[in-house]
């Protein structure tokens, strides 16, 4: 599977080669072929390649997997006038419920539209 790097720079081990391991250097924004278990370890996210056509050019697509179904997406869905994409917007920026309660406690304003700020007040606050 192809991981895109969104963090910091990571020593990642790649083969097991005699004697030792081999090592490469990911940078933010860098991308690696690796298996979905040691991607995911990393906290790397899965990028989806896909081939279409444009005209009678041929183009490749990079999506990023949307880790769907997790209980914190689908609380925040199940709140009013909260849609799946303002979830997955509110869980990259705050990343855990912990962090949003947090924040919603303890900061001035979020750094979202006034009317989402309003509703997860009232949620969680």
């Amino acid at each position: 599977m192809i991981f895109l790097n969104k963090g910091e720079a990571v020593q990642v081990r790649l083969n097991n080669t005699n004697p030792g391991y081999a090592w490469k250097l990911l940078y933010p924004g860098e991308t690696i072929d690796l298996p979905e278990s040691v991607g995911r370890s990393y906290g790397f996210e899965i990028v989806k390649s896909t081939t279409g056509k444009v005209g009678n050019l041929i183009v490749e697509t990079k999506q990023k997997e949307v880790l769907r179904g997790s209980e914190f997406l689908e609380e925040l869905k199940a709140i009013k006038g909260i849609g799946i994409y303002t979830a997955e917007d509110i869980i990259n920026i705050f990343k855990t419920k912990e962090n949003l309660i947090y924040c919603i406690n303890n900061e001035g304003n979020l750094p979202l539209r006034n009317d989402i700020e309003k509703k997860l007040r009232e949620y969680y606050g």
